[in-house]
């Protein structure tokens, strides 16, 4: 079930996918998208009876049916949709796959978790509170990119268009579960929570990093609306080329565009 069309800054001061140009306080050009309920996901039956009566309780507001097994204190479904339930997993997992699969369509080569650099994280819970635990927590992102591309050039952070951008999915539901009150800001505060872990570590490790942020709503933080423009457009930009085309041989698999590119302006060239 589509919300409405959401919209988010092209550049934002704390992403590495699209940071802002130096001296830029402002970013005027926004990128639109219009979410899709996951709820459906959320169930153990996927597009069953169950999911949809699930995705209907959610979205208009009344209890869980009395079909889906919930606990008897939690007739909203908040604490398993807040909770590390099997079916967040699952969906979480579903996420950094999807995002996975759509880079690699667009020609941007992807590597999944075990791939993945380990780092001493900054552990913090979701509302910034720092969490007191001994010794050093070690913490990785889902996926990375196997070669650079996404990324633009950043002196702040010495990123640039070779760096490896290292992505980390993350499923936050839209109610409280003490007292099923909405969450105002609930992606901001779980792209912020993502920063603070992981950030500054892959920098010092010479890595970017983009949190992917979405919520129960299916609405999505600006950096995973971000990647998925950055995709898009890697995908326009060589796929087929326009005008001289002359390959990099530092990108990945420049020799084999620049064929498919040659191979579709000589086919053209014939049909004249």
């Amino acid at each position: 079930m589509a919300v409405s069309r959401q919209g988010v800054p092209a550049r934002a001061q704390d992403s590495d996918i699209a940071p802002l140009n130096p001296g830029e306080k402002d970013c005027s050009d926004s990128l639109y998208h219009t979410p899709m309920s996951i709820h459906a996901l959320m169930c153990q039956s996927e597009l069953s009876n169950e999911a949809f009566l699930v995705s209907c309780a959610l979205a208009f507001g009344y209890p869980m049916p009395s079909s889906v097994p919930t606990a008897a204190d939690d007739k909203w479904g908040d604490k398993i949709l807040n909770g590390p339930s099997a079916a967040r997993i699952r969906t979480h997992n579903k996420i950094a796959d999807a995002a996975a699969k759509i880079a690699r369509d667009s020609g941007i080569q992807m590597e999944g978790e075990k791939s993945v650099p380990v780092v001493e994280v900054s552990v913090t819970a979701a509302g910034g509170r720092r969490q007191i635990r001994p010794g050093p927590r070690l913490g990785r992102g889902d996926i990375i990119t196997q070669h650079g591309v996404i990324v633009p050039d950043n002196q702040k952070y010495r990123l640039n268009r070779w760096t490896r951008l290292v992505l980390d999915a993350i499923l936050c539901h839209v109610y409280r579960t003490s007292d099923h009150c909405f969450k105002k800001n609930n992606l901001k505060t779980w792209r912020q929570s993502k920063n603070r872990k992981y950030s500054a570590a892959y920098h010092r490790a010479g890595f970017a990093f983009g949190p992917l942020a979405t919520n129960s709503f299916g609405q999505m933080d600006g950096d995973f609306v971000r990647f998925l423009f950055k995709c898009a457009d890697h995908a326009a930009r060589t796929s087929i080329g326009l005008g001289n085309f002359e390959p990099d041989v530092r990108e990945p698999d420049a020799m084999g565009q620049a064929n498919v590119c040659r191979g579709l302006r000589s086919l053209q060239g014939s049909q004249r």
